[in-house]
């Protein structure tokens, strides 16, 4: 039980409820631009192919920006 004596027990549970309102108020934005990326790096792919330019060069781009991509999505979780 909270005591009047003891302010300070009072302001680290506020100071931590804070910290973890912000820290997953970030997690949700960064999740959101990872899943905006991760559709705009799917409908480029498509394009690529449906046009007939989804060759080794774009292969190696797409690869590397899903690679990127994977990379953000592990430190999010993290």
């Amino acid at each position: 039980m909270l005591s009047t004596r003891h302010p300070t027990w009072l302001a680290v549970y506020a100071a931590f409820l804070t910290y973890t309102l912000i820290a997953l108020t970030a997690w949700a934005q960064s999740a959101a631009d990872l899943r905006s990326s991760a559709r705009e790096i799917t409908s480029e792919i498509a394009a690529q192919k449906s046009g007939g330019s989804f060759n080794a060069a774009a292969q190696q781009r797409a690869v590397e920006r899903l690679g990127k991509l994977a990379l953000a999505f592990i430190s999010v979780s993290d």
